[in-house]
């Protein structure tokens, strides 16, 4: 589980730092284990959900990592779903309803 937030947490920076260009005190991880959230935001604090990126990406982002090869599919579907999910939590510091 270690590794895994580690891994998380790589990516949420790098999309914050180099992507979205938003403070990393604005990217938070939580761990709901009962719950269906991915991310929520919170007055302009994003939350995402470790759990979720565990049940769904971690085992094939670690495949990936051990047999390190040229096809970073799983990489770019990691960054792709997490960059649409920063969009539709950063939307909402713009508009608080827009999802209903």
């Amino acid at each position: 589980m270690i590794e895994q937030a580690k891994q998380f947490e790589w990516i949420l920076s790098s999309l914050a730092n180099y992507v979205f260009k938003v403070s990393i005190k604005s990217i938070n991880m939580f761990r709901d284990i009962n719950g269906s959230y991915i991310a929520f935001n919170n007055e302009k604090a994003l939350f995402f959900n470790l759990r979720y990126f565990e049940q769904v990406f971690a085992v094939d982002l670690n495949a990936y990592l051990q047999a390190f090869n040229s096809s970073n599919a799983i990489v770019s579907e990691i960054v792709n779903f997490y960059f649409v999910v920063t969009c539709h939590e950063l939307a909402h510091n713009i508009y608080r309803q827009h999802d209903l």
